[in-house]
């Protein structure tokens, strides 16, 4: 059972890790000339955050 949580945790934060990498990477070079270095800054802290949110929801829903 420990096992088991220890694993889904890593992979969460694997898949995580990656997803802020490709939306941040996205995110700046689609931006990066149009929008303020805040707003950039800002959409880029706020995006991430919610769809771990939602990412996080949906594993507990499927455990």
């Amino acid at each position: 059972m420990m096992k088991q949580s220890i694993i889904n945790i890593t992979v969460f934060i694997l898949v995580l890790a990656v997803l802020w990498y490709i939306i941040g990477r996205a995110f700046l070079y689609f931006t990066l000339g149009t929008l303020t270095i805040t707003t950039s800054v800002f959409l880029f802290i706020i995006l991430p955050i919610i769809i771990s949110t939602l990412i996080f929801i949906v594993s507990k829903q499927l455990d």
